[in-house]
């Protein structure tokens, strides 16, 4: 696709309006006879290669064929289909490729010897202002590509599912971004973006090692979808205060430090300190900032439900959460860069947080659990009721009859993982507990939804990202068990094979709803969850602390990891199942490092 232009998979630049895709595929004629892919073929992620290949497997009449598709450099907008076509058979064979594009055919007849072997080169490119085309070529040089994925994280493990899905998330995270830093919040669906989602997709690029795509994001971001005063976009909309999502400031300006702490790279947030200060003074201000709770309020929730929903004016558990990890992270920014208010930033994160845990005035916690939402007067937020003529379909649970809770939320997950509170304490054990009724709602077959289903306005359903707040939340409490339920999960579920997993899993009701796509954030979940859940890495003022936590399916693990210009490369060996704590600090050096960990 056109990466600068956000559209539906129809629009694919290889669709043609007749036949589909079919004319795309790879046939073979041969005696009147023609043979594709079929059921009996396989497609997967090539692990052993260099730089992200797709290989397609499929034998016909004794001739087998593979398929691999890569890109040969990131400079042009060119696609590398590689055939390989192997004759199985004692005699010599005449035969003839055939492949399209809209507007254009090949037909290639292609002697193979007796137990001979062909490779043909097809470039798929885009030439300026023109339509998709492609012409056959001599083999590619790959050494740009290579080059270019050689110092990116990469991951070896004895648990090969993890390591198959971090791979692929890497790869295709790194690969839907244009030069300009445009991305879909999901591939086909919504052609619109969220400075959240957008956000936790930086964190995926920062982790993986792409600093430079991860600057240009960030800038696109803080230009384009950050006010002058300093609220946020989302889907691709500004928004009146009294919806506008507030954990949208708090992600920016966590995603930034972390860039910061990744890439060592000061002129970039000195350059962007004034947007920086008014992300975060935004949330400060008196229209949410409820005098008497100290917490922060407005009529919209973290799911985007909204008035029409039923929300009313309240206090989100998710506002507050990622308002004091983004005013901590000001702070920390604003200290080393010299700017603002970094003790006010950081006095306001200890109150908000304060408020936040304070069940007696308040607070986002009920009889020791966490919850999702509170009413201005003090009230548990238990149900909300949708307004009449809303315009949203009969068949979803939020318009059927009965009451629609709010509470459980997958959201509060995140209050684990981000350590707004202790992992192991009591208030983390009572509000897994309850969140883990979020498995198998309404449905069969696993994962969780992102909240109580029976206020859910959309396709009642298993969603994945939300999925894997909760596996990291369980990865925090060292509960392998739970963590490897959602990745058993993930890997049975459509998707799996190329780890480009749907938004949801329900059975879409489109129209009126689009067609679902792909989120890469989920991509980014499965990348922080390694990076930071398992292998424990976190850059320092003066090291990179590494304590690793490996899933109780691992007996070892090696990395590579890029940061501030230093390679570490990482092995991890469990010598026992009894895993005890331990970190290694690594002070910053002018070379790569080799850490070896026995557990």
């Amino acid at each position: 696709m056109d990466p600068e232009k956000l559209a539906q998979k129809r629009n694919a630049l290889t669709m043609n309006h007749l036949t589909g895709l079919s004319g795309t595929a790879i046939s073979i004629f041969e005696k009147n006879t023609t043979g594709t892919f079929d059921k009996n073929g396989s497609i997967r992620w090539n692990q052993e290669a260099e730089l992200p290949k797709i290989d397609v497997l499929w034998n016909w009449h004794n001739i087998k064929i593979i398929e691999r598709i890569y890109c040969p450099d990131r400079r042009s907008p060119s696609v590398i289909r590689e055939v390989i076509l192997k004759n199985l058979a004692e005699e010599k064979r005449e035969i003839q490729i055939n492949t399209s594009v809209p507007g254009k055919d090949l037909h290639l007849k292609i002697i193979l010897d007796s137990k001979g072997e062909k490779n043909l080169y097809i470039n798929y490119f885009l030439p300026e202002g023109k339509n998709l085309n492609f012409d056959l070529v001599e083999k590619p040089d790959l050494s740009d590509s290579i080059q270019f994925w050689k110092n990116k994280a990469q991951i070896k493990s004895d648990f090969k599912t993890i390591e198959k899905f971090f791979s692929a998330s890497a790869f295709q995270l790194a690969s839907m971004v244009s030069a300009n830093g445009k991305m879909d919040a999901s591939i086909w669906q919504y052609q619109r973006e969220w400075v959240r989602d957008h956000s936790f997709m930086c964190l995926g690029m920062i982790y993986t090692g792409h600093f430079n795509l991860a600057r240009k994001f960030l800038e696109r971001l803080l230009n384009d979808f950050v006010s002058d005063e300093g609220d946020t976009i989302d889907s691709s909309e500004k928004r009146n205060n009294n919806e506008v999502e507030l954990d949208q400031n708090g992600e920016l300006l966590f995603t930034l430090n972390e860039y910061l702490k990744w890439t060592g790279d000061i002129n970039f947030i000195k350059k962007y300190s004034e947007k920086i200060i008014s992300v975060a003074e935004f949330p400060l201000n008196p229209e949410f900032l409820d005098e008497e709770t100290g917490l922060l309020h407005n009529s919209r929730e973290y799911w985007e439900r909204h008035s029409i929903h039923g929300i009313t004016d309240g206090f989100e558990f998710a506002y507050q959460m990622w308002v004091i990890k983004g005013l901590k992270a000001a702070s920390s920014m604003a200290g080393k860069c010299k700017f603002g208010n970094p003790d006010k930033w950081e006095n306001e994160a200890k109150k908000l947080l304060h408020n936040l845990l304070d069940e007696e005035k308040s607070g986002l916690l009920d009889k020791g659990n966490l919850i999702k939402r509170r009413d201005r007067e003090g009230h548990v937020s238990v149900t909300i009721n949708p307004k009449g003529e809303n315009g949203m379909p009969d068949v979803i649970p939020l318009m059927k009859e009965g009451d629609h809770l709010l509470n459980p939320d997958s959201s509060i997950a995140q209050a684990i993982v981000y350590d707004i509170i202790d992992p192991k304490g009591e208030i983390a054990v009572r509000s897994i507990d309850t969140i883990e009724e979020l498995w198998n709602q309404a449905w069969e077959g696993g994962g969780y939804g992102r909240y109580n289903v029976t206020s859910e306005p959309d396709s009642p359903g298993p969603w994945p990202f939300p999925s894997l707040f909760i596996a990291r939340a369980y990865q925090k409490m060292r509960n392998s068990e739970k963590v490897e339920k959602v990745l058993t999960w993930l890997n049975e579920i459509p998707g799996r094979n190329s780890c480009s997993w749907f938004e949801n899993y329900g059975e879409r009701i489109s129209p009126p709803y689009p067609q679902v796509g792909v989120p890469p954030w989920t991509w980014a979940e499965i990348i922080m969850l390694v990076i930071k859940d398992i292998l424990g890495v976190e850059p320092e003022e003066d090291y990179v602390r590494i304590n690793p936590a490996l899933l109780s399916s691992m007996n070892h693990i090696k990395a590579k990891i890029a940061i501030r210009g230093m390679i570490i490369e990482l092995k991890i060996v469990r010598k026992n199942k009894k895993m005890k704590s331990g970190e290694v600090l690594i002070p910053y050096l002018n070379d790569n490092v080799s850490v070896s960990i026995e557990i």
